[in-house]
């Protein structure tokens, strides 16, 4: 059994220890939270379940809290789907108290609202202080933290285990995917004009859109799509930025590639991908998800890969 599942009730001395029928465990660069997703048969009806914890051969892959159960009883027996995630969620899940802020760190925003829940900075930057910034009402933790990095560095942390980074993922060694070292079984690569934009207008103090930021990428393709924005209040300072990063996002959303492989690839979110077949040739690209799961056909390895170029 290469998989092992243990499920800790509400109750003292209820651990389930299970092997799943299906399971997939999903990590993605843009969210701070590990999600797990798993169908076991069990021999009676189940109790509430709070925790899940999944083993790999011997070592630790998921912890976390349980979303969501559902139980199904027919004439073939008793089915138990399982939803949780890991303490990520809770940067998801919590509201950030609205509050206006003068000379703000990413230090200080850390300390009071990420590292409550577990968390380590890893953060080699000079210190900058945004002069002015507010927590609008119905931000969670996470989208107000990343919105002050993307406002202080130009770019989103992400989370890797307990550590919260806001350098830019290097990607690291490029993985060399395709081929007969890491063949794939399937691959699907879209592009995608649609969310492209090619020009962003921002209004000024006045009320009047006299500035403007371009794309050339749009532009060279024959794309055109322009948006006009008030620049949101915590952009007050620097509102240019915002529309250079809507520019950016939408470039990173044209193309997409699907990667299926094979057996537990172990790859991370945010590292860099040149598929090399026979077949294919796509350098350039970085991991967005990865979900390993195993089921009926086996253990298998799932890629969602984004362009490298516009992080």
């Amino acid at each position: 059994m290469s998989f092992r599942v243990t499920l800790t009730t509400a109750f003292a001395g209820g651990d389930y220890e299970l092997e799943p029928l299906s399971l997939s465990l999903t990590s993605s660069l843009s969210s701070p939270a590990r999600s797990l997703w798993g169908r076991f048969t069990v021999p009676d009806f189940p109790p509430e379940f709070l925790r899940a914890r999944v083993e790999y051969k011997g070592r630790l892959l998921f912890e976390g809290c349980v979303d969501r159960q559902q139980t199904r009883v027919d004439e073939n027996g008793v089915v138990l789907e399982v939803e949780a995630r890991d303490k990520g969620a809770a940067l998801l899940d919590n509201e950030a108290r609205p509050k206006a802020y003068q000379n703000l760190t990413v230090h200080r925003m850390f300390e009071e609202l990420i590292a409550p829940h577990g968390f380590l900075l890893v953060d080699g930057y000079p210190t900058i202080q945004v002069p002015a910034f507010t927590i609008r009402k119905g931000q969670s933790l996470w989208d107000a933290f990343c919105t002050l990095a993307r406002l202080s560095y130009g770019h989103l942390p992400y989370v890797r285990g307990d550590m919260v980074i806001t350098a830019l993922p290097t990607g690291g060694e490029t993985w060399v995917l395709g081929g007969k070292d890491y063949p794939f079984s399937s691959l699907s690569h879209t592009v995608n004009h649609y969310p492209v934009l090619s020009q962003v207008y921002i209004r000024d103090q006045a009320g009047n859109y006299t500035t403007a930021v371009g794309n050339p990428e749009a532009q060279s393709r024959g794309i055109s799509r322009t948006r006009y924005f008030i620049p949101a209040g915590e952009y007050d300072c620097k509102p240019q930025w915002d529309a250079d990063q809507r520019i950016r996002r939408s470039m990173r959303q044209m193309v997409q590639v699907e990667l299926e492989m094979p057996g537990m690839l172990e790859l991370s979110p945010g590292e860099t991908v040149w598929i090399n077949d026979k077949l294919a040739s796509l350098p350039n690209l970085q991991v967005e998800e990865i979900t390993h799961s195993t089921g009926p056909k086996g253990e298998k390895t799932k890629l969602v890969l984004l362009s490298f170029l516009y992080q």
